[in-house]
């Protein structure tokens, strides 16, 4: 019979697991912005962004007209690698309906001018 001999698991793969569970229990990541509301690190993180969007004049709440359908935001959570929160305000462009007049759309996808 071969004779069997203890494996020893190197030293630096020992505290991997120790990290990865770690890493497992301690990050939240929120999917709802009411999960977010709950931490006032995650409302720093937003009150942060809504700052950012302010002072660079890219989005500015408004009362819509009669008949017309806001594009939906989503918020998106994130944690960076120093362990810092990230909040992001994020237009879903792709609900914007297209509006332009036949000359426009000429210009623009026929690439000659009427």
């Amino acid at each position: 019979m071969r004779p069997t001999q203890e494996k020893k698991i190197p030293l630096y793969l020992q505290e991997y697991d120790v990290y990865n569970a770690y890493c497992l229990l301690t990050s939240f990541q929120p999917e709802t912005f009411e999960e977010a509301a709950k931490d006032d690190d995650w409302k720093k993180a937003i009150k942060t962004e809504l700052k950012s969007h302010e002072e660079l004049g890219t989005f500015d709440p408004a009362i819509l007209p009669p008949g017309e359908k806001a594009i939906d935001l989503k918020w998106v959570f994130t944690i960076k690698g120093d362990g810092t929160k990230k909040a992001r305000l994020v237009a879903k462009g792709f609900q914007q309906p297209v509006k332009f007049d036949e000359a426009t759309y000429m210009l623009l996808f026929a690439g000659v001018q009427p």
